[in-house]
């Protein structure tokens, strides 16, 4: 489960988000990082029930994203994220699919991404698509899939158009035109807050997980 401390603190900092603020938050930002950390640790044991790999990797497949944005990316945006994202991924986190809980108040999710994958990770994911069309959409369309996530896959950002090297009128083409892609099983924030929170997230990284498997061949 997550502390709703930790949900309260990500309530805050939306309201709050200076670094004057966080400088005097230090110890509750530090609280709902190891909060999330050790929901990962018990995510970690069980990885057995959900993905071998993972399970093998152990804690170095836990990854708790940054609470910094980067200065190169501001863009106006306050300097602090309000999110916290627990990923698992066997391997780069910029080179395979992993699996993720996002926790925001508001905005909560678990499933699998890749959303900003490196220029040879993307390739190689349209590849896949383009060429194993068939299999992708099997996998897609599983009813353990569609259950877990009704809106399908989803990306950050699209291309207007095909990619370089591939035809518009190619079968995939929604799925090539991706800059990156993912998918989101919403959660409430009693849900994540609640003690059965691993419970529920196991079915849902066990629907993923076709996925997970098809996308990072080849990684």
């Amino acid at each position: 489960m997550v502390q709703k401390s930790t949900i309260d603190f990500a309530k805050d900092l939306a309201d709050h988000n200076t670094k004057a603020w966080v400088a005097a938050n230090r110890d509750a930002l530090n609280a709902a990082r190891g909060d999330l950390l050790t929901l990962g640790l018990e995510l970690i044991e069980r990885a057995d029930e959900y993905d071998p790999e993972i399970a093998q990797a152990g804690l170095e497949a836990r990854h708790l994203t940054r609470y910094n944005r980067d200065p190169r990316f501001l863009h106006g945006k306050p300097p602090f994220r309000t999110d916290l994202d627990l990923f698992f991924n066997a391997g780069s986190g910029a080179e395979r699919v992993g699996y993720n809980l996002h926790v925001e108040p508001g905005d909560c999710y678990a499933g699998a991404s890749l959303f900003i994958p490196s220029p040879p990770a993307l390739a190689r994911m349209r590849d896949l698509n383009a060429t194993r069309t068939d299999e992708w959409n099997r996998i897609i369309s599983a009813k353990p899939f569609v259950a877990a996530f009704p809106n399908g896959i989803e990306a950050y950002a699209e291309l207007k158009t095909a990619p370089r090297g591939y035809s518009v009128d190619h079968p995939a083409i929604a799925f090539l035109r991706m800059k990156g892609l993912g998918t989101r099983s919403k959660l409430t924030e009693h849900q994540v807050c609640a003690d059965d929170l691993v419970d529920r997230l196991l079915p849902i990284f066990r629907a993923v997980k076709p996925m997970v498997t098809f996308l990072n061949t080849g990684a």
